[in-house]
């Protein structure tokens, strides 16, 4: 099971090694993530990024995603995405503002499709994070439902969700 321990050693160790480095790129990386995602993302965003310590609360409740075929539905900055990655998913991101899309892959290297997801396959997933308006809550998890029901699915902020 990923604790917050296994997962920050995850994504911080192979980076920089052990020791004072890893307290030191955790604070960094994580700590100022915020003040460079404000200033590297245009504030007119229709997002907020996630808190790390949220990102590694909510990847806490997956069981595992070494080797599991990942995406963050709506991923706006890429921070799941990046975690993800990190931690041996196969993962990738979804969001339908195509600049932030562009400006997350850059940012953290990662891949984000721009699209509404509603127009693409989903069926290959096998974990997934989301944090949607509650009009497109229940859109999103009939999605899920129908073309990925086996899937892993958590919504950020509120646990693991039932297809």
């Amino acid at each position: 099971m990923l604790t917050r321990r296994t997962f920050l050693a995850a994504v911080t160790l192979p980076v920089v090694g052990m020791g004072r480095q890893h307290e030191h790129f955790r604070e960094h990386r994580y700590a100022t993530a915020g003040l460079r995602t404000h200033a590297a993302f245009d504030q007119r965003e229709a997002f907020a990024p996630t808190p790390i310590e949220e990102v590694v609360a909510t990847l806490a409740l997956f069981p595992t995603l070494k080797g599991l075929r990942y995406a963050d539905l709506g991923c706006g900055d890429g921070r799941f995405v990046d975690a993800a990655r990190r931690l041996g998913a196969d993962a990738s991101g979804i969001e339908i503002n195509c600049e932030l899309a562009e400006k997350a892959a850059e940012y953290y290297d990662i891949d984000v499709t721009c699209a509404d997801l509603f127009e693409i396959a989903l069926s290959d997933l096998e974990a997934v994070t989301f944090s949607m308006p509650p009009g497109l809550r229940e859109r999103v998890l009939a999605k899920l439902r129908r073309e990925a029901p086996g899937a892993i699915v958590v919504e950020v902020g509120n646990g693991l969700v039932s297809l």
